[in-house]
C-alpha cells in the first residue's frame, strides 16, 4: 500500500466531516433523506482517522533506531499543539464576533482542552467539554493520550515480546478490557480512553502485518479480528442485559448510558477491517477513480478537522443565500488550514528544532 493512498483517504475523511457538520448544523438531514444517508456517518469517519493514525505512527517509529520518548513526544507535541492553540484562538475570535459573552467556565474549559481532557458533553465521567463547542476536539484528547501510551508499549513489546510469538494486539486487548471494566464501575474519561485504545492500536497491528508480509490476508488479520470481536462482545453485555433482562429499548439504553455508542465504534472498526480486506483482495479497484483526488487535501487535513467547526458557527448576517454562505465558509476553512499547515507549521518545527524532512512530514507526524 502506498502512503499516498493513506493520504487520499485522510483528505477525503477530513472534508467529509466538514460536510457532515454543515448538514447536521443546519438540520438538512431532516429535509433530505439522501443527505442523511450520505453524510450522517461521523463515527465511522473518526474511526478511520484512528486507524490511519495508528498505522502511520507505527510505520514512522519502527525503523527509527535513535528515537527516545523525549524525541517522540516532542515531535507529537509540535505537530499537535500549534494548530490546536490556533483553533482555540480562532474559536475565541469567532465567538467574540458573534457577540458571545465569555465566562469563567469557558476559561476552565480552555485549560482542560489544553491539557487534553475534553470529551463530548454526553459522556459519563466528563471532565470538561470541548472549548466553545468546537466538537471535533473531543477526538483529539483521545489521540494525544493514545500517542503517550503507544511509545512505552512499543518499546516494551519490541524488547520483550516478539510479535511472532504473541501478536502485540492481544496485550492491548487485555488493557482495553480492564479499562472497560473499570469504566463500568467508575465512569471516567481516563478509563474510556483506555477502552478505546484497542481501536487505535488496530491501525498499529495492521501496520505490523503489512511491514512483515507486504500484504493482508485473513490468516494474518485473524488476531485483529478476534481482538475487536472480543471487545465488542464485552461492551455488548450491558446492552444485552438491558434489552433482554430489563426489557429496555436500545433508545432507553443509550439515553441512560451511551454504551451502545461505544459498541458502535467497535463494530465500525470490525466492519472496516473486513471490507478493507475484501477490497485489498480485489486490488483496491476504483480507489483512484473515487478517492485519489482527495490527496490534495491531505497536507492540510489536520487543520481542516480542527478549525472547521468554529467557521460553521460564524455569523455572516449580510449573506442571505445559503449556498453562497457555506461556500464562503468552506473557502475560509481551506484557506485558514493552508496558512496553518503550510506557513505556520514549518515555523513551529523550526522554533522547536523539530527536524523533519518536508517530503516525509506527513508520514512521520500527521495525526489525521
Amino acid at each position: 500500500m502506498k502512503i499516498e493512498k493513506l493520504e487520499a483517504i485522510r483528505g477525503f475523511v477530513a472534508i467529509y466531516i466538514v460536510f457532515h457538520h454543515i448538514v447536521s448544523f443546519y438540520g438538512l438531514y431532516n429535509q433530505n433523506k439522501a443527505l442523511k444517508l450520505i453524510f450522517m456517518h461521523p463515527q465511522e469517519a473518526v474511526m478511520i482517522f484512528f486507524l490511519l493514525s495508528g498505522f502511520v505512527i507505527y510505520v514512522s517509529t519502527v525503523n527509527n533506531k535513535e528515537i527516545t520518548f523525549y524525541k517522540y513526544i516532542k515531535k507529537r507535541f509540535v505537530r499537535i499543539y500549534p494548530i490546536t492553540v490556533a483553533a482555540f484562538l480562532i474559536s475565541t475570535l469567532i465567538f467574540f464576533i458573534n457577540g458571545y459573552d465569555f465566562t469563567t467556565v469557558d476559561a476552565k474549559n480552555l485549560i482542560g482542552n489544553f491539557l487534553m481532557m475534553q470529551d463530548d458533553k454526553a459522556q459519563p465521567g466528563l471532565i470538561v467539554p470541548t472549548y466553545l463547542d468546537n466538537f471535533p476536539l473531543w477526538s483529539l484528547s483521545y489521540e494525544w493520550w493514545f500517542y503517550v501510551m503507544f511509545f512505552p508499549l512499543f518499546v516494551y513489546f519490541h524488547k520483550r515480546i516478539p510479535a511472532n510469538n504473541i501478536p502485540h494486539i492481544y496485550p492491548i486487548l487485555g488493557i482495553s478490557l480492564i479499562g472497560w471494566l473499570l469504566f463500568l464501575i467508575w465512569p471516567n474519561h481516563a478509563f474510556l480512553v483506555i477502552t478505546y485504545f484497542l481501536l487505535w492500536w488496530t491501525g498499529v497491528a495492521c501496520a505490523e502485518i503489512y511491514l512483515k508480509h507486504q500484504s493482508f490476508q485473513l490468516k494474518t488479520l485473524m488476531p485483529v479480528l478476534l481482538s475487536i470481536s472480543t471487545m465488542s462482545l464485552a461492551i455488548a453485555i450491558p446492552v444485552l442485559k438491558g434489552y433482554f433482562v430489563k426489557h429496555e429499548t436500545l433508545a432507553q439504553i443509550n439515553a441512560a448510558y451511551p454504551i451502545s455508542t461505544y459498541l458502535h465504534y467497535y463494530l465500525d472498526t470490525l466492519m472496516f477491517i473486513i471490507i478493507g480486506l475484501i477490497w485489498w483482495r480485489f486490488k483496491l479497484v476504483g480507489f483512484n477513480l473515487f478517492l485519489r483526488g482527495f490527496k490534495v487535501l491531505a497536507p492540510i487535513s489536520f487543520a481542516i478537522y480542527i478549525i472547521h467547526f468554529p467557521f460553521i458557527w460564524l455569523n455572516l448576517p449580510f449573506i442571505h443565500n445559503f449556498y453562497f454562505l457555506n461556500l464562503i465558509k468552506l473557502i475560509l476553512i481551506i484557506a485558514t488550514a493552508y496558512l496553518l499547515e503550510v506557513k505556520m507549521q514549518p515555523l513551529a518545527n523550526k522554533l522547536f528544532h523539530n527536524k523533519i524532512k518536508p517530503q516525509k512530514q506527513e508520514l512521520e507526524t500527521q495525526a489525521f
